[in-house]
């Protein structure tokens, strides 16, 4: 799939939002994605981690929003991009389209992908997709506070040792975990990998069912000459095995959920740390 390179916004392309003044200009920063469905809390996230100045503007060639920001995390000043609400990597919508685009081309430093702590049965799947593309995810569970009042209970450590990435527990909109997940994002970007050889090794390895990674093998070797998307094309041909074999994801969410979501009053299940499908 060849896709096209990232068009610039000129001036008569972007409008400030509320906040009049200079726009934002994050051109040459490293640069923090924040990822999620819809109604989870990014925007309160990106408000957040953004100074008083963004700039919202529709992406080029769409009248898909999309809002661009920077902040300091820790020494660190980097940009900060909003994507628009989307549900895995596979697009339905021009939205979802966008948001993948930016993943894909744009190549932020670190993904945060937002999730509701009430319902993480059908945010994971779209976690895997991101760890899966080779992108340096840090997942956070928001709405701690709502899934607490129905008794919810969530093992992020057991969850952060099963999927191989950094998971944080937050409840962004009473400012309860956000200094933690400031300082994870701040981390992250100060052992961004240097070049493409170390970041190649520093990715999580998601490992399927013998039945998918052979299939992706077989596919592989069909392949010749070369591909702009060559660094997240395992990504795509996954996705669209695992289309085929959809109980074989269903059964992983099903035991990531055993390993790691506590409900009440059934007590703490034993973790399995495997990312095997």
């Amino acid at each position: 799939m060849q896709l096209e390179p990232v068009k610039k916004n000129s001036p008569s392309e972007q409008q400030a939002n509320c906040h009049s003044g200079p726009q934002a200009d994050t051109n040459d920063l490293p640069l923090v994605a924040i990822v999620g469905s819809p109604n989870v809390g990014k925007s309160v996230l990106f408000n957040t981690l953004t100074g008083a100045y963004v700039t919202v503007s529709n992406y080029p060639g769409t009248t898909v929003e999309v809002s661009r920001g920077k902040g300091r995390l820790g020494s660190v000043e980097s940009g900060v991009v909003d994507t628009p609400g989307m549900y895995g990597l596979l697009p339905i919508t021009e939205e979802e389209r966008i948001a993948r685009r930016i993943l894909l081309e744009e190549q932020p430093d670190v993904v945060v992908h937002v999730v509701d702590a009430k319902n993480l049965e059908r945010m994971l799947p779209m976690t895997l997709q991101l760890i899966d593309a080779g992108l340096p995810v840090i997942l956070d569970l928001n709405l701690m506070d709502e899934a607490e009042r129905l008794g919810v209970q969530v093992d992020a450590a057991a969850l952060e040792n099963a999927l191989g990435v950094p998971v944080l527990t937050t409840a962004l909109a009473l400012d309860r975990g956000t200094t933690q997940l400031k300082e994870k994002i701040a981390s992250c970007l100060h052992k961004r990998p240097s070049n493409d050889s170390s970041a190649a090794s520093s990715r999580t390895k998601v490992t399927y069912h013998p039945l998918i990674e052979n299939t992706i093998t077989k596919m592989e070797t069909l392949l010749n000459g070369s591909y702009q998307m060559n660094r997240n094309r395992r990504c795509y041909y996954s996705r669209m095995t695992l289309r085929l074999t959809h109980w074989f994801r269903n059964r992983k969410n099903n035991m990531l959920m055993k390993s790691c979501l506590l409900q009440r009053p059934c007590g703490r299940v034993s973790a399995s740390h495997s990312l095997t499908l």
